[in-house]
């Protein structure tokens, strides 16, 4: 290869990006010089042996269930010729699809979705690592597509030889990125043709803050490669991807990602009917026919490498894998059918935290489909990121869907989507820990920007997770699970999570000890990569646990998780009511009278404003119905309107600063204080953008769990304060933090010992930089203002007094009347057994008035005389 700097061709592609700049420098068609390799590479590809194999197997399996059609093409994509044809299509294609122009490499104004790039000295920047080494270059001329696989990496003469090692590393790359291909380019078809399907990006620009921008950022197109002269999501259909016949000929009677992938399927079908023109159908149908073939191949190398009994991923590496894999695998197609079984009809949430601001939207099936497949896209990514691509002996992407892992993939969809939920959570959680921790570095915020990791980083001597000097990295060190006080994880399977782990988060391993073999880089490489998958409310990974756990109704796992459940359910009763901000303006106004504003304030909360229809409202007339009953129940029992549920939660968050508040505002993200003041944003929880999205059919249990949790965030915060209190000073190793003012540490962010705490509880700063910087807080002030929080008659201890309050008279009637059918029923039973049946013999001893009288008609008588017997005391 030559020696210009970039990645060579053996390198694998991470990303949908970095796939499409693969291809097209292998067939020479990005400007960058060269021939045309497609052929070539299609040679290398037929005479990989395990790919002849699997097409043969394949086809035979066809040919005995009467799919003659089907085993034909792929008889044909065995051919060298054929594939070539293909590969050239495709080639052409994603061209047009980034724009180029001719054979110079340039990039065109009226097609693609790249933009234009800007000279450096009369030259286009030959590699986005070329451009970033040139400082004032880069800076100075940062907009323009920069190809991943620079001119100077071309098919080299020695590959010719399909035999040779690179040429059959090339080959298992390009069959690597089929699926990229296939998923990625038609799932933004389908988003952003018209007329759109529900929830489509044809409207959406390319280069704004909108779902079609995050998705390309998440496939690696920087923000300063894409086009930003206001063309829109249509503009990637009408021109981009309009080369692509397979997908316009799919998108008439679409509804949604589902619907779209059977009806390609089925046009390859309907296509290749017949041997003579099959091989000339095919051409027409490119990117199908090629998954065609990649899936046959990576199903056979799944069947081949049985070498041990698969297992459940057991840490986030390996969850990575398992999700990347997902795709592949048989079971994906029949996951996708299963999402329309168990998302009900006209399934309403409340949104908060997305664009648009808060509001009722429809849940569907499609919705889900769709951001579970941009995760599974986005997850090699990550891989690659974190501990390379595999170099030219195991490229990732080939590792990943040959299952080289051994992961086992259940059969049953309810199964595969209840693993999809664990493994998504703890990735949500886990990685959201290291998206933010990579964010500063140390001197600005404790973070891990600066700090190494990879191939020779050193991760041993460790006291903490502040990165003072770079002879150990604590980012290797995190990534690897020896980081001291963060290397509780759970031992061995998932499964046994909550059984091993009981009354402390128990996080997921990390899993990359001896994996991390690429080149060293820095946290920041990490941040940039999860910045669009997990790091904003509007990724990929956020969106589908957020709605994912809506629709499971999953319980908060955590002490961050109850947490940050309270703060958004709370958020999202208020922040719709009658604009409550206004009120309390107009009441401090007009009234001077407390219990007038109280009485107000209750009715405000208990009533569907009038201005909102019953679509606005949502999730708040739902939660609202059942609140008002509340008053009713209170009045019965006298107590004051201040004291109602509703009221007291509205106390418990807090929507401002106040002196000396005691809420949750007060601990999450109150930035209004003085430097004399304890409050600040201290805790925010790791998996808190999962608890944005409530449906309103489930207000009763978002109810009871207000009613039955609350006591667990009470005493997991009072776990917490007592462990922050014994907790060993970083500064002064021979003091805790327990006698007031013994701590010596600048801010409670540089104080080791208080982020573990954190993480090991579910939480993380808000913002380390405020705390260290503008809003400084020490050890000490956090722990005071922590035990405001818990304090006798704070508003969480109010709560919870209300709480009790409002269980016993909601019980009460209950109480009483079982109490009064237990008493008659119990009197009932004595009655029988004692009196009438007479169990004891106790009626011969009640002496009766009625006993001792005799008729006088019995005297007069000729009669025989009553028998004494007969007498009711005598008488049996």
């Amino acid at each position: 290869m030559s020696g210009s700097s970039g990645k060579p061709l053996t390198d694998c592609p991470s990303n949908l990006k970095e796939a499409i700049d693969w291809i097209l420098r292998v067939a020479g068609k990005d400007g960058g010089g060269g021939n045309d390799n497609g052929p070539k590479l299609a040679q290398a590809i037929t005479e990989l042996p395990e790919f002849k194999e699997a097409i043969k197997a394949a086809a035979k399996k066809l040919r005995e269930n009467s799919d003659v059609n089907m085993a034909l093409a792929l008889e044909k994509l065995e051919a060298s010729g054929t594939l070539g044809e293909l590969i050239n299509k495709l080639a052409d294609g994603l061209k047009g699809f980034i724009g180029y122009q001719g054979n110079d490499g340039t990039i065109g104004q009226i097609i693609g979705i790249a933009m234009k790039p800007t000279e450096n000295n009369g030259k286009p920047y030959e590699s986005r690592n070329k451009a970033k080494e040139d400082s004032a270059g880069y800076i100075s001329y940062k907009k323009g597509y920069i190809w991943s696989y620079p001119k100077g990496m071309t098919w080299q003469n020695g590959w010719n030889n399909p035999s040779h090692a690179e040429a059959k590393t090339c080959a298992r790359i390009f069959l690597s990125c089929i699926p990229l291909y296939y998923y990625g380019l038609g799932f933004l078809f389908l988003k952003c043709q018209k007329p759109e399907i529900e929830g489509g990006w044809s409207d959406h620009s390319l280069n704004g803050d909108k779902d079609l921008t995050y998705f390309l950022r998440s496939q690696g197109f920087g923000r300063e490669e894409l086009r930003d002269d206001k063309k829109t999501g249509s503009h990637v259909v009408s021109s981009a991807l309009n080369t692509f016949s397979e997908f316009n000929g799919a998108k008439t009677t679409l509804k949604n990602f589902v619907e779209f992938l059977s009806k390609i399927g089925s046009n390859l079908n309907d296509a290749i009917k017949g041997e003579s023109k099959s091989a000339e159908k095919l051409k027409e149908h490119c990117i199908p026919a090629l998954f065609l073939a990649s899936s046959t191949y990576f199903t056979h190398k799944r069947s081949i490498n049985p070498t041990q009994s698969p297992q459940p991923p057991s840490s986030i590496r390996t969850m990575l894998y398992w999700l990347s894999g997902l795709m592949i695998t048989p079971q994906f197609g029949e996951l996708l059918d299963h999402f329309s079984t168990i998302v009900p009809a006209d399934f309403k949430v409340a949104v908060s935290g997305l664009a648009g601001g808060s509001g009722l939207r429809i849940l569907s099936a499609d919705d889900l489909v769709g951001h579970l497949v941009r995760v599974c896209l986005s997850c090699s990514n990550v891989l690659a990121a974190i501990q390379g691509t595999g170099g030219s002996d195991n490229p990732l992407l080939h590792g990943v869907f040959s299952n080289t892992e051994h992961l086992k993939y259940p059969s049953v969809s309810s199964a595969l989507l209840r693993n999809i939920s664990d493994y998504t959570y703890a990735l949500q959680f886990q990685l959201s820990f290291l998206f933010r921790q990579c964010r500063y570095d140390c001197a600005k915020a404790g973070g891990w920007e600066k700090c190494k990791y990879g191939n020779g980083v050193s991760d041993d001597n460790l006291q903490s997770h502040l990165c003072n000097n770079h002879n150990s990295s604590p980012l290797q060190a995190f990534l690897t699970d020896k980081l001291p006080s963060f290397n509780r994880t759970i031992p061995g399977s998932i499964s046994t999570h909550l059984s091993e782990c009981s009354g402390v988060t128990c996080h997921v391993p990390m899993g990359f000890n001896g994996h991390l073999k690429g080149d060293q880089k820095t946290g920041e490489t990490i941040y940039d990569t999860l910045a669009y998958f997990c790091g904003d409310s509007k990724d990929s990974l956020n969106q589908f646990c957020n709605k994912l756990s809506c629709l499971t109704k999953r319980t908060p796992r955590s002490l961050g998780d109850l947490f940050g459940f309270t703060w958004q359910l709370t958020g999202q009763l208020f922040n719709k009511t009658q604009t409550l901000e206004q009120l309390k303006k107009t009441i401090s106004r007009n009234h001077n009278n407390v219990d007038d504003f109280i009485a107000k304030l209750t009715q405000s909360l208990t009533q569907v404003p009038p201005q909102s229809s019953p679509e606005e409202s949502g999730l708040v007339k739902s939660l609202q119905t059942m609140a008002r009953m509340i008053p009713f129940l209170y009045q019965m029992f006298t107590v004051k309107p201040e004291e109602f549920l509703p009221t007291r939660l509205f106390d418990l968050k807090g929507y401002e600063h106040k002196e000396s508040h005691a809420n949750l505002t007060s601990v999450h993200n109150c930035t209004n204080g003085s430097t004399g003041d304890n409050c600040g944003p201290y805790l925010s929880p790791l998996a808190y953008s999962t608890g944005t999205t409530f449906a309103p059919k489930y207000a009763s249990p978002y109810l009871s769990w207000v009613l039955y949790l609350t006591d667990d965030l009470q005493s997991g915060f009072q776990e917490m304060l007592e462990a922050f209190n014994n907790m060993q000073c970083q500064s002064n190793s021979d003091t805790t933090h327990a006698p007031r003012g013994n701590c010596s540490c600048e801010s409670v962010v540089q104080c080791g010992g208080v982020l573990p705490l954190l993480y090991a509880n579910g939480f993380t700063f808000r913002s380390a930089y405020s705390l260290m910087n503008n809003v400084k807080r020490s050890c000490q002030k956090f722990h005071d203002q922590l035990s405001n929080v818990l304090a006798e008659g704070a508003p969480l201890t109010k709560l919870l007094e209300t709480i009790d309050a409002f269980l016993y008279m909601f019980r009460y009637y209950f109480l009483s009347n079982l109490s009064t059918f237990w008493t008659i029923y119990i009197g009932l039973i004595l009655y029988t057994f004692f009196f009438l049946l007479d169990t004891l013999h106790l009626r011969s001893h009640i002496k009766l008035t009625a006993s001792q009288t005799i008729p006088p008609l019995v005297l007069l008588t000729s009669a025989k005389p009553l028998p004494i017997t007969k007498l009711t005391y005598i008488g049996k």
